[in-house]
């Protein structure tokens, strides 16, 4: 299965993006400031221009598996190996302030944000635990 988020408007606050699968668009996501990262740069260029808590992940291809989150006490998914992140999750949330370099999927409809995003990553989780079931792995790619 691939997943493949395209960043689409950057703002100094947050970055908002079209999310699909296997090609056909599933729904919009929002995330934390874009700040140019590619998992390809050398991790001191990324420690360099990372702002903890505050930046989008690095574009790139990471694999996704769901496992229980502490925190949201919860299976999520979990994307492995993101270059000077640990525990990216996707999960629900409405604006970058609910994230800390997560991606949280919904509906652009509002200025910022993303509504019915419970709704979405659900719908996200079903689908990729039903690849993860047939034993296919599953990718998200992040695009400019």
């Amino acid at each position: 299965m691939r997943i493949r988020i395209d960043r689409k408007w950057k703002r100094d606050a947050y970055t908002i993006g079209r999310l699909s699968v296997n090609g056909t668009y599933l729904c919009d996501c929002v995330e934390d400031r874009d700040r140019g990262l590619d998992a390809s740069m050398p991790l001191s260029e990324i420690r360099k221009r990372k702002v903890a808590g505050e930046t989008a992940i690095p574009y790139g291809e990471y694999e996704v598996l769901i496992t229980l989150s502490p925190r949201f006490r919860r299976k999520l998914p979990i994307l492995l190996n993101v270059p000077c992140y640990e525990g990216v999750r996707i999960h629900p949330g409405n604006t970058a302030a609910d994230s800390a370099g997560c991606i949280l999927p919904g509906l652009n409809k509002v200025v910022g944000g993303v509504v019915n995003s419970r709704y979405w990553t659900d719908r996200l989780i079903d689908l990729i635990q039903r690849a993860l079931n047939r034993r296919e792995r599953v990718w998200i790619t992040i695009t400019r």
